[in-house]
């Protein structure tokens, strides 16, 4: 009986969607069942597990630009319609900005993503404040000053930078400047900083989580 009881549930298991099982063996009436190692042991009841995690991560709603927080706009942005932004005018770190921005909407709300100079130079076109943060983030420990940038949602980092940036503050890799800023050249690009200087900032909302390791990365280096 036992036995039937589990070949019902993967059954069920299988009907929801999760990869196909192996076909248990058929326990007699007169045969023991088989014990608990036995039945949750091997790759089939594995990869039903990892079905599992994937469909409970998997998110509720499917991201829609429509459904952005109160304050999220376009803002004069075309190159990136599916973003919306929300432009903070009052100084702060980056570790307070990173935190407001992600409170927003936890998995759709960011410091802002700069894919392009333009999107860069159309945000900029629209801050009172000549320098905000960006969500970018070294990881510590690189070998230069311009190798280990990520974007905030993992993605690597474009090419948007200013001339000689980024620099570490012109001393090598050390560590001091391991963020990311639109800086007083007006264009758009960008400038490698400390993240301890109270800046503007700019959130977006796109849909896309900080993985937990990104979210380490800020963590870790933000003063």
């Amino acid at each position: 009986m036992l036995a039937r009881m589990r070949y019902l549930t993967l059954m069920l298991v299988v009907g929801c969607g999760f990869s196909p099982l192996d076909k248990p063996p058929v326990v007699e009436d007169d045969q023991q069942p088989l014990d608990d190692a036995s039945t949750h042991d091997g790759p089939a009841f594995m990869d039903a597990m990892i079905d599992a995690k994937v469909f409970l991560d998997a998110p509720l709603v499917a991201f829609d630009p429509a459904m952005c927080p109160a304050g999220y706009a376009v803002n004069n942005v075309t190159v990136e319609p599916n973003s919306r932004y929300r432009l903070i005018a009052n100084g702060a770190s980056l570790k307070t900005h990173d935190a407001d921005c992600n409170d927003d909407h936890p998995g759709w709300t960011h410091l802002v993503t700069l894919e392009t100079n333009t999107e860069g130079q159309q945000i900029r076109d629209n801050m009172t404040n000549n320098i905000f943060y960006v969500g970018a983030v070294q990881l510590r420990n690189q070998a230069a000053a311009n190798a280990g940038w990520f974007l905030v949602t993992g993605a690597p980092m474009p090419a948007t930078w200013q001339n000689g940036q980024p620099n570490d503050n012109g001393f090598g890799e050390n560590n001091e400047q391991n963020f990311a800023a639109a800086d007083n050249g007006g264009d758009g690009r960008l400038n490698d900083v400390s993240g301890g200087f109270n800046y503007s900032a700019v959130c977006e909302c796109d849909g896309m989580p900080v993985p937990a390791e990104m979210a380490k990365a800020i963590s870790d280096s933000a003063p």
